[in-house]
């Protein structure tokens, strides 16, 4: 009985599947090569970075590869390269108990005021002086390398320039998102998870942000925003970013702010959006909603200012300051409260009620065929007996053996927009007047 109980007991246990062994290789992975895994990982969640920012805020229809290369060879120089460098071989030097501290369960760590001290340390050596004299300067010469498209010494000087004008915003705004992010990084996490730490964190910066962003009404004039807010912080300057969508999603309801419509008129030139996105963004200012059209040499810019409303006076001298520079005229005037507009909009929503379906806020248009005279005065007539208003309005004519016209636009209803019975009443009144035109008609609900 003794010896039969002396007996081990055998167990065979299947051997694993190869998907089992590879997820435990790849377990392994940062452990064994930890320098390769965060410049790769790094490298990676840059360029997925940039393609998120340039599909969902710039909304590109083609992807810039150049710039998306640019900006993944950084993140594996800088983020994953000389970060790991800076975080694991020398902090592990300037610091040697910083890794036993990591590896404590949280009850020890608790218990140990020297090891928050050290890591306290870490992270004022991480953020007041990694980031202000390397990061930053990295970050904005490779900014400008890609948008600007000059060698690296030239690049190097200008966003050096540009970090010197911005350095305190940036950092305050640094501090926000990365000193706890920090803290908890290099309190909890392992040497070798520390760079997959900073790039996880970032992605998932970059992802709230970007959706945040996303969510606007993004003005449709190329280049306005360029001095004053560029996509790239999304995921290289990421509190600053916060700070500008915040304080663009708070501007409409800070009592200080005028919105103003501002006019411009002239010969187009490059650079003129991102001088007018300059000026209004170095007044404190933001930008709403913003068209623009060209014909011929010349254009046409209608924009959305938000601004404070003692800063109205220096904002016109500024822009009065450009005007011979680009050979441009200016134009503006303030918005009206639209309080009595909502209230005829909830009256007319009231006076929806019992209809088969709700008001439906706009309609967009689209009439198309044989070019001829009359179809826009006609058209117009139509929406003002209707009771209808225009909010946008485009035509365009194209030339050939056939001449053929396209007009499109938004319409709305100033209390409340289209109950269903309005909306085929005046598809109704369009059907019949694109068919005495000969014209195709398009009308669907936004």
């Amino acid at each position: 009985m003794a010896a039969r109980a002396n007996q081990a007991i055998m167990v065979h246990l299947p051997p694993p599947s190869p998907l089992g062994r590879a997820w435990g290789a790849l377990k392994a992975l940062p452990r064994a090569h930890p320098l390769a895994f965060g410049v790769l990982f790094s490298g990676a969640k840059t360029s997925g970075a940039d393609l998120l920012v340039q599909k969902h805020i710039e909304k590109r229809e083609s992807i810039d590869w150049k710039r998306n290369g640019a900006f993944a060879a950084f993140g594996f120089a800088y983020l994953g390269g000389i970060q790991y460098f800076i975080y694991v071989p020398l902090f592990g030097r300037l610091f040697p108990t910083a890794a036993a501290f990591a590896g404590k369960t949280f009850r020890q760590k608790m218990a140990d005021p020297r090891g928050w001290f050290t890591v306290a340390k870490q992270v004022a050596l991480d953020q007041l002086v990694h980031h202000p004299i390397l990061y930053f300067p990295c970050f904005y010469a490779t900014k400008v390398a890609v948008t600007e498209g000059v060698g690296p010494f030239t690049s190097l000087e200008r966003g050096v320039e540009t970090y010197r004008e911005n350095w305190w915003a940036d950092l305050s705004a640094l501090w926000k998102i990365w000193v706890p992010a920090t803290l908890v990084n290099f309190a909890f996490s392992p040497m070798w998870f520390r760079i997959p730490f900073v790039a996880c964190t970032s992605m998932f910066w970059t992802c709230i942000l970007s959706a945040m962003r996303g969510g606007e009404s993004e003005n449709s004039v190329k280049g306005l925003n360029q001095g004053a807010d560029s996509a790239t912080d999304t995921f290289g300057s990421q509190g600053r970013a916060l700070d500008r969508i915040l304080a663009r999603k708070y501007a409409y309801e800070n009592p200080r702010n005028t919105r103003l419509v501002l006019t411009v008129t002239g010969e187009d030139k490059e650079g003129i959006a991102g001088a007018l996105g300059s000026i209004v963004f170095s007044l404190g200012g933001n930008v709403g909603k913003a068209h623009q059209i060209n014909m011929g040499t010349d254009f046409s810019l209608m924009m959305e200012v938000i601004i404070d409303k003692s800063s109205v006076n220096e904002l016109t001298e500024q822009l009065h300051s450009i005007q011979n520079t680009f050979n441009i005229h200016f134009g503006s005037r303030e918005l009206q409260d639209e309080a009595e507009r909502q209230g005829e909009g909830e009256e007319g929503a009231e006076g929806a009620e019992g209809d088969d379906r709700g008001p439906t806020a706009m309609q967009h248009f689209m009439l198309a065929g044989p070019d001829r005279p009359g179809i826009v005065s006609c058209t117009m007539r139509l929406f003002a007996e209707q009771g209808v208003s225009v909010s946008s309005l485009q035509s365009e004519l194209f030339s050939g053996p056939s001449p053929r016209f396209v007009l499109s636009g938004d319409v709305g209803r100033r209390r409340g927009g289209f109950s269903a019975a309005e909306a085929s009443e005046l598809r109704a009144v369009l059907e019949r007047a694109a068919a005495e035109m000969g014209l195709e008609l398009t009308l669907e609900s936004k």
